[in-house]
């Protein structure tokens, strides 16, 4: 009888590519979760809707403009809404998918192309209407739009796809139990709980128990108040996550989203989130062991403790360190490569490892004069190329560090 052949398959690369689409709870992208991203990450891919592009606009500016002209930056803008259409029929609700183009405005007449609608929207958030017209146009050039009704992310468009989660009622079960467990002012809903789907002409009618009086009374005690929870709302925060689903099986990368898509991603694409919680965890060890008690650079910048602008500098600093991590061995941890990295050039200056060169040295030149001064020479060489040779803890303890004390 053959014995059966272990085959030993390498870990993936650590930190190789990642999306950004939204922060943890919901809320458009931080700068700082980007500072993060473009540091650790050897390539970091930028999902911009209305909201994240009118939000990074106004906060850095042309800054934004500069990380998008990076050669490991990518990015892609889609500007459609998702939508939950409700109609009633008597005293029920149906309800059906959809998304939204923005094609005119009463005052303004029609909205042809993506520039005027995005014009628009920089100046509804406060921005002059020449520089809107300016950034726009800069940042389009820079970002390609991506229509999610078209066949780019699944064939036949994804409102397709969307419909197609009303006839799987376990998986609309599961997510929506996730989702109000995730929600301000949910709880958990328990592992029976189910909802049951009734087709109609006009959409489809969610049956469900969930106790939206309870979750409302607490929601509107929290400080600011959070908008009442309907079905329509849970369907709408539904079909946000399925978007990231169709979103994370295009890309295959670590995919950052809020805390409720994730929590459904891991239904579906689970190789997904455990690659993206490790690196995360060797981000957090890593942060630990090297400036512990310090806060991380996503908060420094969140903060306004230190500026974007700043951190620039400090990213333009870093291609070595970075270089070093996209090498660094998966299966060891970042934390062992960190340590192991350094330590040659810290065992050469010990007392121990001089102790060592200099009865070399004697045993070399007791044995022949010529041999002891090559032996001298060679490890004065040694010793300064050791040290003066580039280790990781060189950026840590000389760039990163001061950047983050000095917030």
């Amino acid at each position: 009888m053959l014995g059966s052949l272990a085959l030993a398959v390498p870990s993936p690369p650590m930190f190789e590519s990642v999306v950004l689409r939204k922060n943890a709870l919901g809320a458009p992208l931080s700068p700082g979760l980007i500072a993060e991203a473009l540091l650790f990450y050897k390539k970091t891919h930028i999902v911009f809707d209305k909201q994240t592009i009118v939000h990074l606009a106004m906060v850095l500016g042309n800054d934004l403009l500069t990380i998008l002209k990076r050669p490991d930056v990518t990015a892609v803008y889609l500007e459609e809404l998702l939508s939950t259409a409700t109609r009633k029929a008597g005293v029920i609700e149906f309800h059906d998918f959809g998304l939204l183009l923005l094609t005119g405005t009463q005052a303004g007449g029609p909205i042809n192309t993506s520039e005027e609608r995005l014009v628009l929207d920089l100046k509804r958030a406060g921005m002059d209407a020449d520089a809107a017209k300016k950034y726009a146009m800069q940042f389009l050039r820079l970002v390609p739009v991506r229509r999610l009704e078209s066949d780019h992310f699944a064939q036949g468009g994804l409102s397709k796809v969307f419909r197609s989660y009303f006839d799987d009622e376990s998986f609309m079960s599961a997510a929506l139990r996730r989702i109000v467990n995730a929600v301000p002012g949910g709880y958990e809903l328990g592992e029976h709980f189910r909802v049951e789907i009734l087709r109609g002409e006009s959409g489809h009618h969610v049956f469900h128990q969930i106790d939206l009086d309870r979750i409302n009374a607490v929601r509107r005690k929290l400080s600011p108040p959070v908008s009442d929870l309907t079905t329509a709302l849970l369907l709408t925060m539904f079909l946000e996550s399925a978007s990231d689903i169709a979103l994370a099986a295009h890309y295959g990368s670590d995919f950052i989203t809020s805390g409720a898509s994730s929590a459904i991603l891991s239904l579906r694409y689970s190789d997904i989130l455990k690659r993206l919680h490790r690196n995360q965890d060797e981000l957090d060890a890593f942060a630990e062991v090297v400036h512990p008690g310090m806060p991380n650079l996503a908060e420094v910048i969140d903060s306004g403790q230190q500026s974007f602008k700043s951190y620039l500098v400090l990213l333009d600093k870093s291609a070595k360190f970075r270089e070093w991590i996209h090498g660094a061995n998966p299966d060891a941890g970042l934390v062992k490569e960190y340590f192991d990295s350094i330590a040659a050039e810290h065992w050469i200056q010990t007392g121990k490892a001089k102790v060592a060169r200099y009865m070399l040295g004697l045993i070399a030149d007791s044995l022949h004069p010529v041999l002891g001064n090559v032996y001298s020479f060679a490890d004065t060489f040694m010793v300064e190329k050791i040290a003066k040779g580039w280790r990781p803890n060189h950026f840590i303890d000389k760039k990163l560090t001061p950047f983050l004390s000095r917030a």
